[in-house]
């Protein structure tokens, strides 16, 4: 049973496969033993097909003699080849929206295996993802429109407002997300909740030949946890290998009061908390205790079950494209993982408890201390006086 409570985290063989994959030495081969005969290389679980590549290096590394090295290898170099031959196909997109002065950042696609795995067939890239600030969005949509990519030529405001991201394809079916907000979960720029600027710290790479830019390793480490860390249509353990190469890359250097104040502004303490935890305890990743400390700290100042209106917004945002029953249907396991409730039958009790914290403190009656505030306040006529009757 998992100890962090949600149906996303990974199950136990899952776990295993993540040691056997990220861990050094003699743990990762006492991970593959143990996890070896249950596991099917010829039917994997969808969540865990990304770890095969990485699993091949270990034992690649290890020496260890497996009657199944040759189809890792195999899907290694597959891996390799099909990433090598997206990547040329997909370098137009950023030169694009370079040059139409779009300003990208790489985000969430190969800037993970290009600058932290460091090898294009450790980690299967789908698309092409592109951060811009929301005021170059028709920029870079013109630019990729030019060049024969299909979508928005020229997202309205409304639009920019509503969404989070746009998708274009070209005649070949690639695609390039075009983004300009990330944490859409939690961020909301009309109330102000917005991450620190993501271009402050940026990181210099190449894709294919051109020169890019991407997140800084601790805002990319933010980046994994809250996207990673969550109830998904299409389940993946991938995130957490990313937060690991991510840690242990040899020049990421981690600024974790910067992450622990992004967490804060945009109220995601619980759940980099949990995605922090859990790569401690199941992997032994570097994290500070003093860290951990002070996300679960800012949580529990928030209330043991965070703010209900972000909730539920998060929970629109995320069901956005989905039918109205089949989002309602969804929504009690969403809450369950949300608030870090054990049983979706615990969740009309959270629910209650929550509403009568909030009515209890709206009519509870004033203390002592508030009583001569309020006094002292009528005397220096700041507060209006009682109606007469």
């Amino acid at each position: 049973m998992n100890e962090l409570a949600g149906s996303f985290w990974p199950n136990d063989r899952q776990k295993l496969l993540l040691r056997a994959a990220l861990m050094e030495g003699d743990a990762s081969a006492d991970a593959w033993r143990r996890v070896r005969p249950a596991f099917d290389l010829d039917d994997p679980e969808h969540a865990s097909q990304g770890l095969l590549p990485l699993i091949y290096r270990q034992l690649d590394r290890l020496e260890i003699d497996d009657p199944g090295l040759p189809k890792l290898r195999g899907i290694y170099r597959r891996t390799w080849y099909t990433n090598q031959l997206l990547l040329d196909r997909l370098k137009g997109a950023l030169e694009a929206v370079k040059a139409g002065e779009g300003d990208p950042l790489v985000v969430s696609s190969w800037e993970l295996p290009l600058r932290y795995y460091g090898d294009l067939g450790l980690r299967q890239v789908a698309a092409l993802h592109l951060l811009v600030r929301p005021d170059r969005v028709a920029r870079a949509a013109r630019a990729l429109s030019d060049q024969g990519w299909t979508g928005p030529v020229e997202p309205s405001a409304s639009f920019v407002q509503s969404r989070h991201y746009a998708r274009y394809e070209d005649a070949n079916g690639d695609r390039c997300l075009l983004y300009w907000r990330l944490f859409h979960e939690f961020s909301d720029p009309r109330r102000g909740v917005e991450p620190e600027d993501l271009w402050e710290h940026p990181i210099d790479l190449e894709l294919g030949g051109v020169p890019a830019r991407a997140l800084s390793p601790t805002d990319e480490l933010l980046n994994v946890c809250v996207s990673g860390a969550r109830l998904r249509r299409w389940p993946s353990v991938t995130w957490v290998a990313d937060a690991i190469v991510v840690l242990l890359a040899p020049d990421s250097s981690i600024d974790w009061q910067r992450l622990v104040r992004q967490a804060r502004r945009l109220r995601a303490t619980l759940r980099v908390h949990d995605a922090l935890w859990f790569l401690v305890q199941e992997l032994d990743a570097p994290v500070p205790a003093n860290v951990l400390d002070e996300l679960r700290e800012a949580h529990i100042r928030l209330g043991p079950l965070g703010a209900v209106p972000d909730t539920l917004t998060r929970f629109l945002r995320l069901t956005a494209d989905v039918s109205v029953p089949r989002a309602l249907a969804g929504l009690p396991t969403f809450l369950r993982d949300e608030w870090g409730l054990e049983r979706r039958s615990d969740v009309p009790f959270a629910v209650l408890r929550k509403g009568a914290a909030k009515i209890a403190e709206a009519t509870r009656p004033l203390g002592r201390a508030e009583r001569r505030a309020d006094a002292s306040a009528r005397q220096r006529g700041h507060a209006q006086p009682t109606p007469k009757e």
